[in-house]
């Protein structure tokens, strides 16, 4: 797993692909677009140290709900990103996903909570303090997103037909999903926000014995 922060990263445009290049010229501000460009930039690098081939030459597929990866390769990556904040991961032969959020966006609704989340989540944040909601909030759905990210499915799996344990002093895990009794076991579920200076954030792998380890920070 690695850190970035896209607004210091460098913006390489000369290893993107040219669809990665028509997407970064429609940004209509600068800011966004070095941000898309670092981010793809840094991405294709990475992967690319993983594969002994050159950044230029990395080829995306991309799932269904858009996911990219790499055809005829083991290595599975995901990639999320909050304002400048970026945060990649990295797994061979197991799917991964992560998801970051930066905690000045943080915006607690219960009506939000109430929609997204299962009744056992939104009756685990309703118990915590209320000044710590949206710390608490965030750490739902974080995890939440870790673990349909590293499914590939996006937001067409319903977020309440699964639940992830965030109550304070727990161990983050997936605790139900509704389509199988025995996937939650599958599954490891951490918190990364130590990685992640003023931000809460969550890494998903489908390993009943994965372990989080820090690479360092790309900028």
């Amino acid at each position: 797993m690695y850190t970035g922060d896209l607004d210091a990263d460098v913006a390489d445009g000369s290893v993107l692909s040219d669809d990665e290049r028509a997407r970064a010229a429609r940004f209509r501000f600068d800011r966004d677009r070095h941000r898309f460009v670092a981010g793809r930039s840094t991405l294709r690098s990475l992967v690319s140290s993983y594969l002994g081939i050159d950044p230029a030459d990395v080829a995306f597929a991309y799932g269904p709900q858009g996911k990219p990866f790499v055809l005829g390769s083991e290595l599975s990556f995901n990639v999320s990103h909050s304002g400048g904040c970026a945060v990649y991961a990295f797994a061979r032969g197991v799917e991964v996903g992560v998801d970051v959020e930066l905690l000045e966006h943080s915006r607690y609704d219960d009506g939000v909570a109430e929609r997204f989340f299962s009744p056992h989540e939104v009756a685990t944040l309703e118990a915590v303090a209320p000044e710590t909601r949206p710390d608490a909030f965030l750490r739902c759905w974080t995890r939440k997103e870790a673990f349909i990210k590293a499914r590939g499915e996006g937001l067409s799996l319903p977020l309440h037909e699964f639940d992830v344990e965030f109550a304070p002093g727990t161990r983050p895990q997936i605790l139900r999903t509704a389509w199988s009794a025995h996937e939650p076991a599958e599954w490891t579920l951490s918190d990364i926000s130590g990685f992640c200076p003023g931000a809460i954030a969550a890494l998903a792998v489908r390993s009943a014995e994965a372990e989080a380890i820090f690479k360092g920070s790309i900028c």
